[in-house]
Parts: C-alpha cells; sequence; structure tokens
C-alpha cells in the first residue's frame, strides 16, 4: 500500500542493515531523501484552491488527479452517475481504474479501487454488469467475457453472504 511503503521501506533497511555491516547509528545520521517527497496525485495546494467543478470526494481520493475524472466526466455526463447507487463512487471512477491503476476485473474495481463491496455488498453486486459494461470497450471484452466477470464477482458476493450469515458457533465449529 502506498499509504505505508515509507514506513515499511525504513522497517527493512533497519533490518537489513547489520546484514550488510552496517549500523543503524550510522543510517540515522543520513537524512531521509523521501520523507518528503509528495505521493502521486498529491499536493501543497490547501484544498479550498483545488480545481473549481471537483468535489470532496475525487479531490480526497485522487487529489491532483481528480481534474482528470472530471475531464472524464465532462465529456461524458454518464460517467458523473453514481456506480453503486447510495456510495460516493462514480463511474468515471471505473473509466480511470482501468486506464490509470491498472484494474483488470470487475473485482478490481468493486473491491479495491473504490472498496464498494465493503460498504455495500448488494448494490456492488448490482452494479457489476454495469461496471463490467464500462470496462469492456477498454479492455476489449466480449459478451462472453463481460458475463464471466459479472459471474465471477456475483459469486464473490454469494460466498461473502453466505460467510457473513454464520452465527458465531457455527463459524467457531467451522474453525475447529
Amino acid at each position: 500500500k502506498l499509504t505505508t511503503y515509507r514506513e515499511m521501506a525504513e522497517d527493512a533497511i533497519d533490518a537489513l542493515a547489520p546484514f550488510l555491516g552496517v549500523s543503524i547509528r550510522a543510517l540515522s545520521r543520513h537524512r531521509c531523501r523521501t520523507k518528503r517527497l509528495l505521493l502521486h496525485g498529491a499536493s501543497r495546494i490547501r484544498r479550498g484552491s483545488r480545481l473549481t467543478g471537483v468535489d470532496d470526494h475525487l479531490w480526497g481520493r485522487f487529489g491532483t488527479d481528480s481534474n482528470r475524472i472530471a475531464d472524464l466526466i465532462s465529456r461524458d455526463e454518464n460517467l458523473a452517475r453514481p456506480l453503486v447507487p447510495g456510495l460516493p463512487y462514480l463511474r468515471a471512477e471505473v473509466v480511470f481504474a482501468v486506464r490509470e491503476e491498472m484494474a483488470l476485473t470487475v473485482d478490481d474495481v468493486l473491491s479495491r479501487r473504490t472498496r464498494a463491496l465493503l460498504f455495500d455488498r448488494r448494490g456492488s453486486r448490482e452494479a457489476a454488469h454495469e461496471t463490467a459494461l464500462l470496462m469492456a470497450p477498454l479492455l476489449g471484452w466480449d459478451d462472453e467475457r463481460i458475463d464471466r466477470e459479472v459471474r465471477a464477482f456475483q459469486e464473490i458476493c454469494d460466498h461473502e453472504s453466505v460467510s457473513a450469515e454464520l452465527t458465531q458457533d457455527e463459524l467457531h465449529n467451522t474453525i475447529r
């Protein structure tokens, strides 16, 4: 995860230092050059001075890249519609996830890029087909692949639904 990679890198260097014949004390005399570098999409611009027309949701998730999503929406108003009703994720985020974040499956988008599955399993299950339709032209999917993606994601949702319905006793007995 990008949110923790710097700390993990520092921990890795600390763990490797003895094997490299370098003391951690010697390493600490050198300033970390990456500590103050901004991650992609980050900005030193105050939130109030960001581009107009970009809502807090997009700015909070994408930072300076939010203007790229706003641009997608300006070219196709359909992309401004919610992906899953009741959640803040927009259809434009599907396009961005495929083009810019290497999303390759419906599960990539609904589980990992947007986290929609975590917040609304039923709504995400219902959004699977529309998500696949948004992804299809970008990834060269035919109808068979669209159906396969939707079925695979719906199986994930069904599996989670069954798992969530287990009582604590059933879960405890299953683990034994």
